[in-house]
């Protein structure tokens, strides 16, 4: 599929290599949008309004289903619904593959469906804390978290410190529609997860961000949130932005990331980005990295302009990130 992919536009690229053999993928490819009425009999949201059975919920912290499972068990949870959760470290094709799965489904059924059992969940939430490799359990989610803000500067910097009030800080990368940023991990269905992306602060399309090392561990539960004064000389942009973990040996790993479809006009705005959900601690003695690109080719669908992106973190605009850090 990557010679499909590669090609531009991407539409006609996937209705030319499959010919009218899938009729279905011609209409999605022509109408992204997902405010379009066809859509609508697939959009099954108003069921978390009704829904009142015992409900097991699993997932992965990068599957590509991730955040609607998370979206599903705050929502039922708020209802007060029977609803449970166990979210591990897997990617879509992981996640049925590990015998605590099968032996949690196989005690919900007893419970709920053949009522031989009684409580055999001590907490509805069970989730796997990557980078602490263990699991925790609530009742709630995200847990109880408080902002910890840093600030982009100067020399690819992430800090603590507020700006100063004078001064002009700006940081520049261009997209390449023939060359765009390549994907590396995330949430997909068969190569997803968190994966070896030290190269993408090698490229020159690409921006980075990190602090100095780790006094103590950093505990991360639930969404980051980058709030980036940006600018382009293109109406039509994209940007992909990722948190990653950086050890001791230089070598950065993916923790959470988002991609969004902009029309700044060229002027700068502040773009506020929310990044998937995820349960994380942070290693003391290592840095924590944000980057910034244009592109998450092939996961998303090559903008076919280029475009110069603009970064401001100066006296023309504060770009922070917001990490919800659990105790």
């Amino acid at each position: 599929m990557r010679l499909v992919l590669d090609r531009t536009p991407l539409a006609e690229s996937v209705k030319s290599h499959f010919n009218g053999r899938v009729p279905w993928l011609d209409f999605v490819v022509d109408h992204p949008d997902l405010s379009h009425s066809r859509y609508e009999q697939m959009d099954f949201t108003e069921a978390l309004e009704y829904a009142n059975i015992p409900i097991f919920l699993v997932g992965g912290w990068f599957d590509v289903f991730a955040q609607q499972t998370v979206e599903q068990y705050v929502r039922l949870s708020e209802r007060s619904t029977n609803v449970a959760l166990t979210i591990g470290p897997w990617n879509h094709m992981q996640v049925g593959l590990d015998s605590k799965l099968y032996q949690q489904s196989f005690e919900w059924l007893e419970e709920h469906l053949a009522k031989r059992k009684q409580n055999t969940r001590r907490s509805p939430l069970h989730y796997y804390v990557t980078g602490a490799q263990n699991w925790r359990e609530g009742q709630n989610w995200p847990p109880q978290t408080s902002p910890q803000v840093y600030y982009f500067k100067s020399g690819n910097r992430l800090d603590s410190s507020e700006p100063a009030a004078h001064g002009t800080s700006i940081s520049i990368f261009t997209f390449h529609p023939k060359q765009p940023t390549p994907t590396m991990g995330g949430y997909l269905l068969l190569d997803g997860g968190s994966v070896d992306d030290t190269v993408l602060a090698t490229r020159s399309d690409v921006q980075t961000f990190t602090i100095e090392p780790l006094e103590q561990n950093l505990k991360v539960m639930g969404k980051i949130v980058v709030e980036l004064t940006h600018s382009s000389n293109k109406r039509n942009v994209d940007l992909f932005v990722r948190i990653s973990e950086v050890n001791t040996k230089g070598r950065s790993y993916g923790v959470s990331d988002t991609y969004m479809r902009l029309q700044p006009g060229g002027s700068s705005e502040v773009v506020h980005l929310e990044l998937r959900d995820c349960a994380h601690r942070f290693a003391e003695g290592n840095r924590l990295r944000l980057i910034v690109a244009g592109a998450s080719h092939p996961h998303n669908g090559i903008n076919l302009e280029r475009a110069v992106h603009t970064i401001h973190h100066g006296e023309t605009g504060i770009s922070r990130v917001v990490f919800p850090v659990s105790t």
